[in-house]
């Protein structure tokens, strides 16, 4: 039976944490999660619902039945999808980058992604 092995990557923003792990999961042929990507969806997703993304009350159930993907799209670049939806370039927007970190704070959005 083969080992199952996680990498996690840690540090300050914009120190090259992704490129990093990029390049380690394309060596080992391993796949790169992207947990940025996954707040900047779910985030995307409050947005869409209308939802205060400081309310941690209001949030915690649009994470019941979330549909999060992340997969490899073409040319081997990440796509992300939501509910069904695409969002890897919506997920870039300056609406949700200001948002993120409120959200992602929330205990109940770290258990759940």
């Amino acid at each position: 039976m083969k080992a199952k092995i996680n990498i996690a990557i840690d540090g300050y923003s914009s120190c090259g944490k992704s490129t990093i792990a990029k390049a380690i999961a394309k060596e080992l042929h391993y796949i790169y999660i992207d947990t940025g990507a996954m707040y900047r969806a779910l985030t995307w997703w409050v947005q869409q619902q209308g939802v205060d993304p400081s309310d941690a009350g209001a949030v915690a159930p649009l994470l019941e039945g979330l549909d999060l993907q992340l997969s490899s799209g073409a040319g081997g670049e990440q796509q992300v999808t939501i509910n069904g939806h695409d969002v890897t370039e919506a997920i870039r927007s300056p609406a949700v980058t200001a948002q993120v970190s409120v959200v992602a704070a929330h205990g109940c959005v770290r258990e759940a992604l």
